[in-house]
């Protein structure tokens, strides 16, 4: 018999042609409109949201209501009917959280407009989603998942959402109203006791802070998937305190606008993003909320002048759940080598599977934040994996748990993607190799170091200048046109980027671990953002000349206390100096082909990934005026790559247990 595809030839047609009429639509109004008028946007508001339901919402329904097992893998669905109905918690301060309840229900079509029966007196297990984006929004085709295979499934507004009431105050309430919540399901006549969570991004937060009341204690496990346990990484780097100003401002434009369809298009069409564009250069930042929402938010005001994790802020704001807590529920983690929260996923993980007592498992697919469709088969996966653990009592599965590899990882720059499973991380088969940038290439023009002078060793320079930042390309970033494997040719010809390249390998070279940068560098200005890149030029072919993509990257901030010693030249510049400083990259899982070249990139900053640097001692929510500075990189510099040998990364080649028998090659 012929394998069926995920859809039909006729279906996908109709899809495609709505899809394109759709899209010419927006060109349309576009034009007309121009990119900062809603004119015409409130003229055919009717129109549009009509047609974007028809053009594009139920296309992506469909597709995702009907994505075959071939892609999924998912287990047999014990009910082929779900009911739904509204319900109305009340968290413990009196304020009315809504939510919709879904429910397997008896496999007879009579039965499909029914409501659930839960006088009969049979109990289920119970899976909480809390949501900010509107639980009709993002929820609905997600629970029927696990509704079909004999789960309840609650979907609920957070606080301030939608239908819920109360004041939104991001994150502040989750842990109250998520353990609210349990305590409410616990407490039903349907309800068998047995809760867990699962939620992506925003949606992972409210689940770790579910796990991290005090009603966590009865939670049978939690799936939180490109996310963190954590706030404060969110919105500033961990290190150095450095605004995620894209993140922030992008989330904010879309969450507060959620509801307002016109927005909700311009987030996806780049043309119309002219307000949102300008914000990220306009200063001072604490003015961007009135300027971008139209409205003074209290929340963002507070949180860009607590930079400090020690600030008062976020003392019950930061920690949603402790992953080292005793009585932390088992956990599998779900991250992205491009999504923004992979380090912070990775501290999560790291923490739970070293110091907590229960299970702690990750897996880390090829994804950015926006690889729905790629990921959403292994969430599933994944998930309904966990709960058939640990809410069906699965004993066999359980004690298999014990003796499973804790962290699963896609390795990239492989096709079809190659799986490996691990102990720990860092790989325990890991070995550093240092490279010096001595031994790289530049374009850059290289001043030798000259006898009697202060410079130790050959350096390569550049101008970083705040009114003319150096831009980000692709990599951990919310804009979901600008992230994930991007080409960097563009940015690389810039003069305030170096570009440092090794020769041609000669085999296939695997690098499994932490990436570091120990580095030797100089700057004009105490107030200085050094960021590095590594990436890996693919050889040229045909016509086609050589190509740099991305891998892991990061940040690193210094002040006037941070360097190591200071020193003043014959022009009388003083100069900062960092004496083999080493930075963390972050984690990496990859294969770099014979004939590719390993290449580093530093530059000044990633605006607006991370907030440029003013060059200033302002705070950055005021700050205004800029300084510009002169960097040296020196070539004694040195980038660390942990390298694993082929024989062992056959070794630990395995498939996911969650998914035996899943396709790599639609990752």
């Amino acid at each position: 018999m012929a394998e069926q595809g995920l859809i039909s030839g006729a279906t996908a047609r109709a899809l495609t042609r709505r899809v394109t009429r759709f899209l010419w639509m927006l060109v349309f109004f576009a034009s007309k409109a121009g990119v900062d008028s809603l004119a015409l946007w409130t003229k055919y508001v009717s129109f549009l949201r009509k047609e974007i339901r028809r053009g594009l919402v139920k296309p992506l329904q469909h597709v995702s209501a009907h994505a075959g097992t071939k892609f999924r893998n998912l287990p047999p669905a014990k009910h082929a009917t779900v009911s739904s109905m509204d319900v109305v918690t009340e968290a413990s301060d009196g304020v009315k959280l809504y939510g919709t309840i879904y429910t397997p229900l008896p496999a007879r079509d009579d039965d499909r407009e029914a409501r659930p029966d839960f006088s009969s007196g049979k109990t289920f297990s119970t899976i909480l989603v809390r949501t900010p984006y509107g639980r009709f929004n993002l929820g609905p085709e997600w629970a029927k998942v696990f509704a079909e295979r004999g789960f309840v499934v609650l979907v609920q507004d957070t606080r301030g959402r939608f239908g819920s009431g109360g004041d939104f105050f991001p994150v502040k309430h989750e842990i109250q109203d998520g353990g609210d919540t349990i305590d409410w399901i616990r407490e039903q006549p349907w309800s068998n006791g047995k809760v867990s969570l699962w939620g992506i991004s925003y949606l992972g937060l409210t689940a770790y802070a579910a796990a991290g009341s005090k009603a966590g204690r009865h939670i049978s496990c939690i799936v939180p998937i490109m996310t963190g346990a954590r706030a404060f990484s969110i919105i500033f780097h961990r290190n150095s305190g450095s605004l995620a100003l894209d993140l922030v401002l992008r989330w904010l434009w879309l969450a507060v606008k959620l509801m307002d369809t016109p927005r909700v298009i311009q987030f996806w069409f780049p043309p119309l993003q002219g307000e949102l564009n300008r914000s990220f250069m306009d200063a001072p930042l604490a003015s961007q909320d009135e300027k971008l929402i139209g409205m003074r938010l209290g929340f963002l005001q507070d949180a860009i002048r607590a930079t400090d994790i020690e600030h008062e802020f976020w003392s019950d704001k930061d920690m949603l759940c402790d992953m080292s807590h005793p009585e932390r529920p088992p956990t599998h983690i779900i991250g992205g080598w491009y999504d923004f929260f992979l380090k912070q996923s990775f501290e999560d993980f790291e923490r739970g599977a070293s110091k907590g007592e229960r299970v702690c498992r990750m897996t880390v697919g090829t994804w950015k934040h926006w690889h729905f469709a790629n990921y959403g088969s292994v969430s599933l996966n994944v998930a309904l994996d966990m709960f058939q653990r640990h809410m069906e009592d699965d004993a066999e599965k359980q004690e298999d748990e014990k003796t499973e590899s804790a962290i699963h990882v896609a390795i990239l720059g492989t096709s079809p993607t190659r799986w490996c499973s691990f102990a720990s991380w860092p790989p325990q088969v890991a070995n550093e190799s240092a490279w010096p940038l001595s031994r790289m290439t530049t374009r850059a023009p290289v001043v030798e170091a000259q006898k009697g002078s202060s410079e130790t060793a050959a350096y390569s320079h550049h101008i970083y200048n705040p009114e003319n930042p150096t831009p980000y390309c692709g990599g951990p970033s919310f804009d979901p046109l600008n992230s994930g494997r991007v080409e960097q040719s563009s940015l690389e010809a810039r003069d305030d980027v170096l570009v440092f390249s090794s020769r041609p390998l000669r085999q296939d070279m695997y690098v499994c671990g932490d990436v570091f940068v120990e580095i030797h560098a100089r700057s004009s200005n105490p107030h200085t953002d050094f960021f590095f890149k590594l990436c890996e030029v693919v050889p040229s072919q045909w016509f086609v000349s050589p190509k740099s993509y991305n891998l892991a990257e990061d940040l690193a901030r210094f002040g006037p206390d941070d360097w190591d010693e200071t020193s003043t030249d014959a022009n009388g510049v003083v100069w900062y100096e960092l004496k083999g400083r080493r930075i963390k990259l972050g984690p990496i899982a990859t294969r770099y082909a014979e004939g590719t070249r390993i290449r580093l990139q530093v530059s000044g900053g990633a605006h607006p990934l991370y907030m440029r640097n003013f060059g200033t001692d302002h705070e950055i929510a005021e700050a205004v005026e800029t300084c510009s500075a002169e960097h040296r990189i020196f070539h004694d510099t040195q980038l660390v790559l942990p390298i694993v040998d082929k024989t062992d990364i056959d070794r630990h080649t395995d498939l996911h247990p969650a998914f035996p028998n899943h396709v790599a090659e639609h990752d």
